[in-house]
């Protein structure tokens, strides 16, 4: 039975957690380790069932469990990524460093890309933008060996080092750096980052142009990015209704609505003030500014 629960989790993806909780029954007689796994599987499983709070109290039990090192790290790089949904920036900074060291140790490759990953970006948006691009650079180079993982993860790569430019203000130099790696343009998350990047310029036509191919690359499949895609292109039209607008941003800041990072719902916020600024109405932008204080806990 163990076996095949573990089979059904990690070769079939199926996170059925009724099938999961069942378990619970068995677990004195589990090993260490099996009960490491099983608190591990329920939390993966809660996290694709949306239930995020279920999925980190599972995570944080599986956490005190260290027997299988490679199942630990891949804990934390959950944790971290939790953490960072729920705006802890520093906590998800600190888990995944220990992930990443983790990884190392145990030849975890693709979890230790994953944890570096999630590190460099978690310090972009907390303003530790050196440390982050050193990290950055030995990705890169490490990539250079591992040419097995190049086009599954350089993209990604490249994408960090741009918003790392883009968020110390060298802006041109983050429009260069896409320009140079057009594999940036094939992440969901890259367009729309060169859209921001081109309205920062001032290069409006640019940015809607950008915003016009990611909205033709969805159609109809409703896509984490098309939200906020929708959002961007209201925002530059200066003919956009406000109910039509005000009715996106509360759809975007909805606990429900999954946005992928503190970074992201504080870019609607810097959006929408400065929408309603534009619009001359000084109550709405102070409501949005009051949201963006009282949630903006990592600087």
């Amino acid at each position: 039975q163990w076996v095949k629960v573990e089979y059904q989790l990690f070769s079939e993806l199926n996170y059925d957690v009724r099938l999961r909780e069942t378990y619970k029954e068995y677990l004195s007689n589990l090993s260490l380790e099996q009960t490491q796994r099983y608190y591990f599987m329920l939390g993966y499983a809660y996290v694709y069932q949306d239930d995020l709070d279920k999925g980190f109290s599972y995570f944080r039990q599986a956490q005190q469990y260290t027997q299988n090192s490679r199942i630990y790290g891949m804990t934390l790089s959950r944790l971290a990524e939790l953490y960072q949904f729920r705006h802890h920036l520093y906590q998800a900074i600190e888990t995944s460093r220990i992930a990443s060291k983790i990884h190392a140790e145990n030849a975890g490759l693709h979890e230790k890309f994953e944890s570096d990953w999630r590190l460099a970006r978690n310090l972009i948006e907390v303003g530790s933008v050196d440390e982050a691009l050193v990290l950055i650079t030995h990705m890169e180079a490490s990539l250079v060996v591992e040419t097995d993982y190049q086009t599954q993860v350089l993209p990604h790569v490249h994408f960090l080092r741009a918003l790392a430019m883009h968020m110390n203000g060298q802006v041109e130099k983050a429009l260069e750096t896409i320009e140079q790696h057009p594999d940036i343009l094939d992440l969901e998350y890259g367009i729309l980052f060169c859209a921001l990047v081109h309205n920062t310029l001032g290069q409006i036509e640019a940015a809607d142009a950008m915003l016009k191919r990611q909205l033709a690359q969805f159609g109809n499949i409703e896509a984490l990015f098309k939200p906020l895609a929708e959002f961007f292109r209201m925002y530059l039209d200066k003919n956009t209704p406000i109910a039509k607008f005000e009715e996106q941003v509360k759809r975007l800041l909805h606990p429900n609505s999954r946005l992928p990072s503190p970074f992201i719902h504080h870019w609607v916020l810097d959006c929408a003030i400065r929408y309603f600024e534009r619009k001359k109405d000084p109550e709405k932008a102070l409501e949005m500014a009051k949201i963006s204080h009282a949630t903006r806990t990592f600087y």
